[in-house]
């Protein structure tokens, strides 16, 4: 094959071709703009079987052709733009749950399966991975562990880098790595599988992930209680220092609250997955505070939570600016506050979702300007910082995220991020220019 610089869109396709054969190697026009914003077309493959993404990979490397794993897509709008690629590896063809064992709650999965699909899966033994993160349902599991996603569930369940347990990686140059196992109890040392937690596909292509499970709650309770974000801060400081033990609590704003009829700048949806007595033990405490603090309460039960998560869920998944924010816990509400007002200002539909105990929050947006996008992330950035915390774009356009660093300032970690990428992919082969610091 001729080299690099001379190579056309048709050589690379034909080569592939031959590997793979003719149904899983398609040349894509549009691909590449919507990824990169480049103009030049990419050869899209559609892999079935890990041996195969390990051929793909060692050619790709000996022709010096840069390549972006991809699912359905849904995380494709976070990190840089990138630089310009030559092929990408689509995950729909792994999409087979590999082993499922309900007795050790252990499942390993292709990274092509979606989250519902799994999530049906597992309900029928009575268990489930307590993931929700901003994305829709047919999002692919390897897509949100390669963003690192996590939703409310993080209050009670921990996040991706807890329930992952092991993962298999297949690097630049083909060889595949195993990290981790699948079993919950792993020898000591390094946590090799969180590294590839987040790393947006600028690492590897992951072949393999196993999690472990939780059993489906018998009960679900939710208590939703509207007030000021002062209210709302009080009501959090009690939770966080008392007995009970919410399995998602999120105090939101926005449209998606005023679609519900909530009147009040913002509700605290606190739900409990423990059983009957456990759940109406904390439902009274919190009417007690609810009403000690003059909030309003309201209590769901049953299908109905299921549905207003569902609609929580579906206004997160429709907006074109997501803004990740992590602060103090104590410090989310009062920024968010100043948020609400921000977004009321623009005049477009916004939803604010807020981890009061976790201080991870996400500020929903869109549509709006560019000029406004950047408005808005460089006012989220300037009120995390006096908290100490960060503001990273989850979720925007190749235009803002040209023009704002999706990431935020960085510190001495860069250098050891660097060091980690040079180490595993030298060439700079995978998703290149994506990640922090233009990694």
């Amino acid at each position: 094959m001729a080299s690099r610089e001379t190579v056309s869109v048709e050589q690379i396709e034909a080569e592939f071709k031959a590997l793979l054969g003719q149904d899983k190697t398609a040349v894509d026009a549009q691909l590449g703009q919507q990824l990169t914003g480049q103009s030049n077309p990419v050869v899209a493959l559609t892999p079935t079987a890990e041996e195969e993404v390990s051929q793909i990979l060692a050619l790709a490397q000996a022709r010096d052709l840069k390549v972006v794993p991809l699912g359905l897509g849904s995380q494709s709008q976070m990190g840089y733009p990138g630089k310009p690629i030559d092929l990408v590896i689509r995950s729909a063809g792994m999409n087979q749950i590999l082993e499922y064992s309900p007795s050790d709650m252990v499942v390993s999965v292709q990274p092509g399966v979606t989250l519902e699909q799994l999530q049906t899966t597992l309900a029928q033994n009575g268990q489930f991975l307590p993931m929700d993160p901003a994305c829709p349902p047919a999002a692919t599991v390897g897509g949100i562990v390669a963003a690192g996603s996590n939703g409310p569930l993080r209050t009670l369940y921990g996040g991706l880098r807890d329930m992952t347990i092991g993962l298999k990686a297949v690097y630049p140059d083909g060889r595949v790595v195993k990290t981790g196992g699948k079993v919950v109890k792993n020898v000591a040392g390094y946590d090799m599988t969180k590294l590839f937690i987040g790393s947006l596909g600028t690492l590897a292509f992951l072949s393999e992930i196993a999690f472990k499970l939780r059993p489906l709650p018998h009960h679900y309770e939710l208590c939703l209680l509207s007030g000021e974000a002062a209210q709302v801060e009080q009501l959090s400081h009690r939770i966080v220092h008392s007995h009970l033990i919410p399995s998602r609590m999120e105090a939101l704003s926005g449209a998606f609250a005023e679609s519900l009829g909530i009147a009040h700048p913002f509700v605290c949806a606190v739900e409990s997955h423990e059983n009957q007595t456990a759940a109406a033990h904390q439902t009274h405490q919190l009417k007690q505070w609810g009403q000690e603090l003059g909030m309003h309460v309201e209590v769901m039960q049953g299908t109905n939570v299921a549905a207003f998560w569902q609609q929580h869920q579906e206004h997160a998944a429709n907006s074109s600016l997501v803004i990740r924010m992590a602060l103090r816990p104590s410090a989310i509400a009062g920024v968010g506050q100043k948020l609400r007002e921000h977004l009321r200002a623009l005049g477009q539909p916004f939803h604010l979702s807020l981890g009061t105990t976790t201080g991870a929050g996400r500020v929903f947006a869109g549509p709006l300007t560019l000029s406004q996008e950047q408005q808005l992330v460089a006012r989220c950035r300037e009120l995390c910082a006096k908290e100490g915390g960060t503001a990273v774009v989850e979720r925007g356009s190749l235009a803002l995220r040209d023009k704002v660093d999706p990431f935020g300032p960085m510190g001495p970690e860069l250098a050891l991020m660097k060091g980690i990428k040079a180490t595993i992919d030298p060439n700079g082969l995978m998703s290149p220019g994506r990640f922090v610091g233009g990694v």
